[in-house]
């Protein structure tokens, strides 16, 4: 876990877990960089900003000061993986947060007299059976109002001060692994699953329980196969022409004999002179 500084992006990040260890040595099993170690998967800091929770694959979450990252609390009432943690983000609960597990369960707790520790698990919501919580969400309209989706295929508003369901909304065909409030729709909300649908829903009465789903993003369709083009059959290769024989070669005509030399004719003897 590193921290940033946004106004001075060029400042090396701070070293969350070792600043914690070294401020708060009690907690070398759980945030050393020891093999085994657990492994933190939430973190998140109060709407003032005062406090921050870290969860962890345990089922541990350890509640600090913002300003002294000294360890205020620690809370173990779930037995899996933390999967999210969500402050409350109204005036009169800023000191409330919730959190949800692989364990089934969604925790409210109070950590509003945490300086005088008393601290405490509030409410304890579950009505996903076993099946993993994957998220949380805080109502913007409404302070006591949580919405919970499962791995159950379902969705669960609840009332936070009676931990009673309020609505349970049924649609997806697969896991719900995210929810949210409208931002300006006070009864609307919207969920995504790994179905590939992300659904609005009208929430109705709480007395009647009627809930509209209002849409729906279509599943994309399912390409069809493309039809296989029948092989074109292969032309029958050309016969080789046969070899054209060779000509024989012509013999070679015989040298004509050298006609033998004329023999020289024999000079005719010279006539005597005439005495005169």
């Amino acid at each position: 876990m590193n921290i940033l500084d946004p106004l001075n992006p060029q400042k090396p990040a701070i070293k969350l877990n070792e600043l914690l260890l070294e401020l708060n040595p009690d907690l070398e099993p759980e945030f050393s960089k020891a093999r085994g170690t657990p492994k933190k998967s939430e973190l998140r800091f109060s709407t003032d900003f005062s406090l921050f929770a870290v969860g962890s694959t345990t089922g541990k979450i350890f509640v600090f000061s913002s300003h002294t990252f000294l360890m205020k609390t620690t809370f173990h009432e779930h037995n899996k993986l933390v999967n999210r943690i969500r402050w409350s983000t109204h005036d009169s609960n800023l000191n409330s947060f919730a959190s949800c597990s692989g364990d089934g369960k969604v925790i409210l707790y109070d950590v509003k007299n945490i300086d005088q520790d008393n601290k405490g698990v509030t409410r304890v919501f579950q009505k996903h059976g076993s099946s993993a919580v994957l998220d949380i969400a805080w109502s913007p309209f409404r302070c006591q109002t949580l919405m919970s989706c499962s791995d159950d295929k379902r969705v669960q508003i609840w009332n936070a001060e009676t931990s009673e369901s309020l609505f349970t909304l049924s649609g997806h065909v697969n896991s719900v692994f995210t929810c949210c409030w409208h931002p300006t729709e006070e009864n609307v909300v919207i969920t995504g699953s790994s179905d590939q649908t992300v659904r609005f829903w009208m929430l109705g009465s709480p007395d009647s329980n009627e809930n509209v789903q209002i849409s729906q993003t279509p599943e994309t369709p399912e390409t069809p196969e493309t039809l296989e083009i029948p092989e074109t059959p292969e032309t029958p290769e050309t016969p080789e022409t046969p070899e054209t024989p060779e000509t024989p070669e012509t013999p070679e005509t015989p040298e004509t004999p050298e006609t033998p030399e004329t023999p020289e004719t024999p000079e005719t003897p010279e006539t005597p002179e005439t005495p005169e």
